[in-house]
Order: C-alpha cells, then sequence, then structure tokens
C-alpha cells in the first residue's frame, strides 16, 4: 500500500477563479503509452471494466468550462488534478435536470 493525497484549494486558472482538487499517489506511476491514451473512451489496461470512467470524467468537467490534468513520472507516482471555475453566483445556477439512463432516472 502507498499513500494517497486528497487535496482542494483556491486556484486560479488563466484569468478565472476557482478550485483545483488533486489526488495524487505515490505508486509506480503510469507508463508513457498508457499515459498516452489514458483520456480515450474504451481505453482500459485491465480485464473488467469499459474504459469509459476518464473519459466521462474529462468530458463532464470540459462541459462546464474546467480542465482536468494528469501527471505522471514512472517509479514516482501520479497526480490527477481538477480544476472547476467559481460561480458568480445565483444566476449560474440553470436548474436541475434529469437524466435517464438504462431506464432509472438519475
Amino acid at each position: 500500500g502507498g499513500v494517497v493525497r486528497v487535496t482542494v484549494k483556491a486556484a486560479r486558472d488563466g484569468d478565472r477563479d476557482g478550485y483545483r482538487l488533486a489526488v495524487a499517489d505515490d505508486g509506480p506511476g503510469i507508463p508513457d503509452g498508457v499515459r498516452a491514451r489514458i483520456f480515450e473512451p474504451f481505453f482500459t489496461t485491465r480485464r473488467e471494466g469499459t474504459g469509459l470512467g476518464l473519459a466521462i470524467a474529462r468530458r463532464l468537467v470540459r462541459d462546464v468550462g474546467g480542465s482536468i490534468v494528469l501527471e505522471s513520472e514512472e517509479g514516482r507516482g501520479t497526480c490527477v488534478s481538477v480544476h472547476l471555475n467559481a460561480g458568480e453566483g445565483p444566476d449560474d445556477i440553470h436548474g436541475e435536470r434529469s437524466v435517464t439512463a438504462g431506464g432509472e432516472s438519475l
């Protein structure tokens, strides 16, 4: 077992104030060939799973104007950072939407 660190802090991305969520570990890191494809839909290195998790996460973060960055060095660990812009106030809230997936409302 290694160490996983989760941090959240106020941060700037360009000219926008926001928040940065970072998840970092001290594991073996991610090989270059995997790192280059890690956000591709359906790419996986595992026997089970769909390879959609990080692709969906990146899409959701970008859809709200944020960014997601993966930094990894073999033998030194990995850090995934998500930057989300701070809202301007109540006018940023556009209401709720329901999503139907597999016959269930989410």
